[in-house]
């Protein structure tokens, strides 16, 4: 397949740019150094050139722990790697927090069908009306003790929910050096 003439030219013109830099900085002309300079030449990852301009505002030169924190940042392939086990650890904590919410509320429900059937079993015998007045009463606490336990479980739920949104909507900023 045959490669326009213009791309030719084009893509030579950013590789004299990448090379011009590496000159005037006196940078070795290795892979990485090309390419961090070459990605500069071409405008395409604005935050790298920020990056970049800001360094050499600041230091006037590009030093050799710059160039790796560029390269790792923005250019090596490793740091989706690393993003994607960020984010997978993010959601076995939630994953872990939303069980964990869940068990609560099967051990709480289960204790709500325990006294259920404690007060069918008292009642199956003759009670007077003291007892009934006692059966009633625990069964309201107990009806309040488990809605409070649901609108916390919801609450926490919730809660929960906002929080993998917002951090699934939110994109990280270009850390600075």
């Amino acid at each position: 397949m045959a490669i326009p003439s213009d791309e030719h030219e084009r893509t030579m013109a950013f590789a004299e740019i990448a090379l011009g830099q590496i000159r005037a900085l006196r940078q070795p002309a290795s892979p990485r150094h090309f390419e961090i300079w070459y990605t500069y030449a071409t405008g395409y990852n604005p935050s790298l050139n920020q990056m970049i301009n800001e360094t050499l505002a600041r230091n006037g030169t590009l030093r050799e722990t710059d160039v790796d924190h560029i390269y790792e940042t923005y250019i090596s392939s490793s740091r989706f790697t690393e993003r994607i086990d960020r984010v997978g650890s993010q959601v076995m904590d939630e994953i872990e927090q939303v069980m964990a919410m869940i068990g609560a509320a099967a051990g709480t429900a289960s204790s709500y069908t325990q006294n259920l059937a404690n007060v069918s079993q008292t009642l199956g015998v003759e009670a007077d009306d003291s007892t009934v007045r006692s059966i009633v009463e625990s069964l309201v606490t107990a009806t309040k003790e488990m809605e409070q336990n649901n609108q916390a479980l919801e609450a926490r739920l919730s809660a929960s929910r906002k929080s993998t949104s917002c951090r699934s909507t939110s994109r990280p900023s270009a850390p600075k050096a």
